[in-house]
């Protein structure tokens, strides 16, 4: 299972997650050190050229995953394929809510959406075994959203991972 936020570069981050004087082009790696796992909003990663892609993909380590959101016109398939061996898969938007998405050459991804105020750890617990049950023995992918306390809720989504024995990535 794949836990992830929803992009790397949110300012009410700094200094409650990111350290206050951490510079914004560090971000990713940094997060990086602590998840294996991020949603690259549609309107960022689309925007970059292939480049930046490869950059991003070059601050992190070789299990870190990568997960774009569908753009809303459509899908970026070349562009995608910039993060090459990083590509989790790519995701619907939580507009879309689709159950599962495959991609050519991708097993089944089943995706979940955490709320978007702080979830008490049963409730997360619930979420969790929701999304294993649709997964259904393959990938999943908990969005975990970019607000203020998502870091927090990704650790204890984390935490529940592991003693349950699930495993991440």
């Amino acid at each position: 299972m794949h836990i992830a936020a929803y992009g790397w570069d949110h300012e009410p981050w700094q200094g409650r997650f990111y350290p206050d004087d951490l510079p914004a082009a560090w971000r990713l790696g940094y997060y990086a050190n602590e998840f294996r796992s991020v949603i690259v909003p549609a309107a960022h990663w689309v925007s970059a050229d292939r480049d930046a892609i490869r950059a991003w993909c070059g601050e992190v380590t070789a299990d870190f995953r990568f997960f774009p959101e569908l753009p809303p016109g459509g899908i970026e398939v070349d562009r995608a394929d910039a993060f090459a061996a990083h590509l989790g898969g790519l995701v619907p938007g939580p507009s879309v809510q689709a159950g599962a998405l495959a991609m050519p050459g991708q097993r089944p991804l089943a995706v979940g959406y955490c709320p978007s105020d702080p979830v008490a750890p049963r409730e997360l617990r619930r979420l969790i075994d929701q999304l294993v049950a649709a997964a259904a023995g393959d990938s999943a992918l908990l969005w975990c959203g970019d607000g203020p306390h998502v870091p927090e809720l990704m650790r204890a989504a984390r935490t529940i991972i592991e003693l349950s024995g699930i495993g991440e990535g």
